[in-house]
């Protein structure tokens, strides 16, 4: 199954649809998907990393290494998915969360958001789907709960 399986990550800013072809699939279930990928364009603070796809809860976790694998950060996005049958589209909804290995947490890209909102890139229903979404992301990280998402992606190599 996970052979079949097409990611394709859509963004509003900038307009783009990008098929995920190097991506390796770990894991996927009706619920999760587990990626593991190395950056698409080369950086010097990241190199790979993997990404967990919570398909109902509309994020995506991802884990970000440097060259010597060290951890980074985790990036969180707020995500809408597009299923169907073997191909899983996700629409990048601008909201995002960075997680530093401390604890910590910056709230990223809500201007682009109320951009996107404003230039009717998003719907309102979409957006209210993406801060229902952000909200409880951001929740579960002010209340000590991140790892139970990250779990996730270190259960998988």
């Amino acid at each position: 199954m996970k052979d079949r399986i097409k990611l394709i990550r859509t963004r509003h800013i900038p307009c783009e649809r990008k098929e995920l072809k190097k991506d390796l699939i770990l894991h996927v279930d009706d619920e999760l998907i587990i990626t593991k990928w190395n950056v698409l364009n080369p950086r010097d603070d990241i190199s790979w990393g993997k990404s967990a796809y919570f398909c109902k809860k509309g994020y995506k976790v991802s884990k970000m290494y440097d060259k010597n694998d060290q951890l980074v950060h985790w990036y969180c996005d707020i995500v809408k998915a597009h299923i169907d049958n073997d191909i899983y589209e996700f629409e990048d909804l601008l909201l995002d969360v960075v997680v530093k290995p401390d604890g910590s947490y910056v709230v990223m890209d809500a201007d682009e958001f109320a951009q996107a909102l404003e230039e009717n890139m998003i719907s309102k229903e979409t957006a209210c789907e993406a801060l229902r979404s952000f909200n409880e992301l951001v929740r579960i990280v002010s209340d000590g709960k991140f790892i139970e998402l990250t779990k996730k992606l270190d259960s998988f190599s």
